[in-house]
């Protein structure tokens, strides 16, 4: 899936305002290490379907791993989900 343009300015900028050890390569929609995540956006919440549990980002909880990933957070919202 391709990022539209519009998008693309605020993306840098949330990814300049955190550190991921995993370089964004599970947001990036051109990777194979893409991680599926499903948007649970009445909840607001993000849950990840693939996540290790060593992500920084990564919430467990039950048998759920949440995602407070700022990238995948506004992907989803803007429908944009890898």
């Amino acid at each position: 899936m391709k990022i539209p343009a519009e998008y693309e300015a605020e993306i840098r900028r949330i990814i300049g305002n955190i550190e991921c050890p995993r370089q964004g390569e599970c947001c990036n929609p051109d990777n194979e290490g893409a991680t599926r995540i499903h948007y649970l956006g009445g909840a607001n919440l993000v849950e990840c379907l693939e996540c290790g549990r060593d992500c920084p980002f990564a919430v467990p909880f039950g048998h759920s791993v949440f995602c407070r990933c700022p990238v995948r957070k506004f992907l989803a919202e803007h429908g944009l989900d890898v």
